[in-house]
């Protein structure tokens, strides 16, 4: 009999799913399986397992669509899919974006994946690339780099590293600056540009967190940066949290073009600019010029993409 005591049911010809439980038992924790396939109703080892969370079931009908297509893309890859659905009280004071790093860090310890992908539930998957083109040797963590660092799409490797790593992000959900937008994307900006500090000769001088706390806020940290323009365009302010060093022309120079496996990271390029496929790409800003693995709609504009999402295979 299979442990797992929670089920998402898929039924891939009508497009519905349902949620099977275990008597007497709180689900938060899904295993997502599709029916009349070769998809075990029990965790089973695999390279490459994905994720999708939310901070309410409510979601699961919001976002229909999403689950289904994962679905299908799990099938064709034979990967495994899980849904973490958190709630306020298990999450607080941090708010549901956090549920990423929980979910992340539950599927790590069932010891069955070598990988796991997070996409967002406002995102859906194209069904022509595998995961395997996006692992980079020596790294722990890639990212997908859209004129900052993008958290709606993230491949963790099953690793004390990551672990790590998700302690850290979990606990700066207890501060007060990542209760406001962008929420959980600012902790990961404060976490990583520790990590990367001291490389090519980048220096960790502030981070996003500092300009929502720190004594001298956001025009301090722009002074000492040299990066005058940004102060016109403040829509762009991850730039500075993120790029490691400027050239000559103060533009900055892409994560992409280093290698940060010394510190476990690994970047997609953006902008067209890679000849490999990229991670994401988004319809609510200009964040990346060429079709990725997902594209991630933001869930105020959901609506208005649902007729793209491929949902057959």
């Amino acid at each position: 009999m299979c442990p797992f005591p929670c089920l998402i049911r898929v039924d891939k010809q009508s497009g519905t799913f349902r949620l099977e439980e275990t008597p007497n038992y709180q689900c938060s924790f899904f295993l997502v399986v599709v029916e009349h396939t070769n998809l075990l109703d029990c965790p089973h080892p695999t390279d490459f397992a994905i994720l999708k969370t939310m901070s309410s079931a409510a979601s699961l009908e919001t976002f229909q669509l999403s689950i289904l297509n994962a679905a299908l893309y799990a099938i064709k890859f034979q990967y495994s899919f899980y849904i973490r659905i958190a709630s306020d009280a298990q999450l607080a004071p941090r708010t549901g974006h956090f549920s990423k790093v929980v979910g992340v860090r539950e599927v790590i310890l069932l010891q069955l994946h070598k990988w796991i992908f997070f996409s967002d539930c406002d995102a859906w998957f194209r069904l022509d690339t595998p995961l395997t083109r996006f692992v980079q040797p020596g790294t722990h963590m890639v990212l997908q780099e859209e004129k900052r660092v993008a958290s709606s799409a993230l491949l963790f490797d099953s690793s004390d590293w990551t672990l790590g790593l998700l302690h850290q992000w979990y606990d700066a959900g207890m501060e007060r600056w990542t209760h406001v937008h962008p929420f959980e994307q600012t902790a990961l900006y404060e976490i990583l540009n520790r990590r990367m500090s001291g490389l090519y000769g980048y220096k960790y001088i502030g981070s996003c967190a500092h300009w929502f706390t720190g004594p001298r806020g956001r025009k301090w940290v722009l002074n000492q940066l040299h990066f005058t323009f940004l102060k016109k365009n403040k829509s762009k302010y991850n730039w500075v949290c993120n790029i490691p060093e400027f050239n000559r022309s103060k533009r900055p120079i892409p994560l992409w073009t280093y290698d940060w496996t010394s510190v476990g990271l690994g970047f997609v390029a953006d902008n067209g600019t890679d000849t490999n496929p990229q991670m994401s790409t988004c319809r609510y800003s200009r964040c990346s010029h060429n079709p990725g693995l997902i594209t991630h709609t933001g869930s105020t504009w959901w609506a208005n993409y649902t007729n793209e999402i491929p949902v057959t295979l």
